[in-house]
């Protein structure tokens, strides 16, 4: 008789040990400084400086990033996996319309954004990101 174990592993938390990092200022509704470096969330893009959305993805950011403790992993060059008290930072504003999935990490977020009509799935936006 064989016996299989099966074990379900948090895939957010199992590539790479998380640094805890001190945040300083948020520069962008997608990137901020925390620890003296540049840190561009993974797998989202936010609305830039001239959207009408880019205020609110930095106060939203922000108000997030306040929070303690700020975690990140490193996921290619200066784009990082973030968690603000075990929460994805960058799920949060796909969850809430203030940025888009880019790589398919964040498709259910941005697929309820999407049907609550939130940030930039409301009807009357239309600038391109």
């Amino acid at each position: 008789m064989a016996i299989v174990l099966i074990v379900f592993v948090d895939a957010a938390h199992a590539e790479q040990e998380l640094l805890p990092l001190s945040y300083e200022n948020v520069l962008g509704g997608d990137s901020f400084q925390a620890s003296g470096k540049k840190i561009n969330l993974w797998g989202i893009t936010a609305p830039d400086e001239g959207h009408m959305l880019y205020f609110t993805a930095k106060l939203f950011l922000e108000t997030l990033l306040a929070e303690e403790p700020l975690e990140c992993e490193a996921k290619d060059g200066t784009s990082y996996r973030c968690y603000v008290d075990d929460k994805d930072v960058a799920a949060n504003l796909v969850l809430f319309g203030l940025a888009e999935d880019q790589n398919g990490a964040y498709a259910i977020e941005e697929a309820e954004a999407k049907r609550n009509k939130r940030g930039l799935w409301q009807s009357p936006i239309s600038d391109e990101l």
